[in-house]
């Protein structure tokens, strides 16, 4: 068997977890792919408004039948297992994983009748059913989460070559789909968006990773038929979070934000792209004012920058407000417009000398929120004088900056003596 041309055979990289997708009984009715593409709208809306259990509900009927109910009760799970990593939670999410790939490899095109018609006349691409051509995109999306989950979860060699394997099913994947986009002729443009933005979130995310690992193995890997560009693979992305309203562009914002203001500090590969970074969460905080993982990004954002009088309003405002919808203390206007000055709403258990932190304006307020262009107050400090009942204040901190600002102002002064 020729490997370079069969991109599809399901038998190459199972292992002994997986199920095997003959076994998966589907009813005769579930919903559309235009049903299922709504449902996951709706439970990504949930999930960045911090409301993760009616999330994993709105997939859970579906899941075994629907490849996008799969994968969106799969990227959930996934979530939330890489930010807490829990063993439970692993083993909890691979299972899930494991039954989406079944699902998804069940309602793709089989790779062997692929194999045979491209060798005698080629594919066409037209011949799909639109849920065929959705199914190789979930496919290759779970097959994604599955092999960085693998990686994660066991440092042992023998997850190694399974995770590098099913990197590997998964890259195949990924170009197939690329290919159906590009010749496939698209009744539906929005159907064609939701498409566009999955195959440019993961070929970009695949370009960016490779692209910064080390020379020796890019190498290895380019022999075996992979490639990477870090410049291509933040464009692809762009691209994808640059399709406002299809399924992938939240996700991929997540991706770009933690890339651009942890990952290239953490691993010290550059300064992130911070100007984009601003427009991307500001627009994300725009749409998902509550989603804890955009607000968390936004800190990070300012502590990047240096901007820490922001970043403590920021942070004391966050400290004061609940996701409950019964106890939330403050919220932000629905819809917000570029003619219509945005407030935020404050009451009166709100932080005293707080001021809102952003709002549209200048020539980028299709983007979102921008910053306000006044100095914004800091909250009133606390009394630091000493009384009875409370301890003396630690002020050695405060001590070594107002020293090492004498030393500097010290130095800088001989140095103006000295020129003369």
């Amino acid at each position: 068997m020729d490997i370079k041309e069969d991109l599809h055979d399901p038998k190459i990289f199972d292992d002994e977890w997986e199920a095997d997708p003959a076994e998966i009984e589907l009813p005769e009715e579930k919903p559309t792919v235009q049903e299922s593409i709504q449902e996951t709208l709706q439970t990504l809306d949930l999930f960045m408004n911090n409301k993760f259990q009616e999330a994993l509900d709105l997939m859970e009927p579906w899941a075994h039948c629907s490849s996008y109910h799969a994968l969106g009760k799969s990227t959930v799970c996934f979530i939330q297992t890489i930010l807490s990593f829990d063993p439970d939670d692993i083993t909890r999410t691979m299972e899930v994983l494991k039954e989406s790939v079944a699902v998804c490899n069940r309602l793709r095109r089989k790779g062997t009748l692929v194999y045979i018609t491209r060798l005698l006349r080629g594919v066409d691409y037209n011949m799909y059913t639109t849920e065929e051509v959705h199914a190789e995109l979930c496919y290759a999306e779970c097959l994604l989460l599955t092999a960085l989950l693998t990686f994660v979860s066991d440092n042992s060699f023998v997850n190694f070559i399974k995770g590098g394997l099913r990197i590997r099913a998964c890259y195949r994947a990924y170009k197939e789909a690329a290919l159906i986009l590009e010749n496939r002729r698209w009744e539906d443009e929005e159907d064609r968006r939701h498409y566009e933005s999955g195959v440019r979130m993961g070929l970009g995310i695949f370009y960016l990773v490779v692209a910064h690992l080390p020379t020796r193995i890019i190498r290895v890997l380019e022999m075996i038929g992979f490639c990477g560009d870090k410049e291509t693979g933040l464009q692809y992305m762009y691209d994808s979070v640059a399709l406002d309203g299809s399924l992938r562009s939240p996700l991929t914002a997540l991706f770009l934000l933690c890339y651009n203001t942890i990952i290239t500090y953490l691993f010290g590969l550059a300064d992130g792209d911070l100007v984009s970074s601003e427009y991307i969460v500001k627009n994300m905080l725009k749409k998902y004012p509550r989603g804890a993982l955009y607000l968390f990004l936004y800190g990070r954002l300012l502590e990047v920058k240096g901007e820490f009088d922001q970043l403590i309003v920021f942070l004391n405002y966050r400290v004061h407000v609940r996701t409950d919808r019964q106890t939330e203390r403050r919220t932000m206007p629905d819809a917000i417009t570029a003619t219509e000055p945005a407030e935020w709403t404050w009451d009166k258990t709100d932080i005293d000398g707080a001021a809102p932190l952003l709002r549209p304006c200048g020539p980028f307020s299709q983007f979102g929120w921008l910053p306000v262009e006044k100095e914004i107050p800091l909250p009133p400090r606390r009394s630091q004088g000493r009384t009875q009942n409370s301890r003396p204040p630690n002020n050695f901190i405060k001590q070594l900056i107002m020293n090492t600002e004498d030393n500097h102002l010290r130095k800088q002064s001989e140095t103006a003596d000295n020129t003369l």
